[in-house]
């Protein structure tokens, strides 16, 4: 997901150590994950069903 500070993969707990729990935390938020964002972004997205749809990269549009 993103350049660790030796170049590597980070470790995605270290992110969610580091960057995720400290945003949650300063908008008094309960949980805040990757997969917590995705959904608020696809909740909140606007337009044609079939862009939002390429924009999350979904294969197909569910009901």
């Amino acid at each position: 997901m993103f350049r660790g500070r030796f170049g590597g993969p980070m470790d995605p707990s270290n992110f969610r150590k580091r960057v995720l729990h400290k945003l949650a935390e300063e908008l008094e938020l309960p949980k805040l994950t990757s997969q917590v964002i995705r959904r608020t972004i696809a909740t909140l997205a606007e337009g044609h069903v079939k862009g939002v749809q390429g924009m999350m990269r979904y294969p197909h549009v569910s009901r």
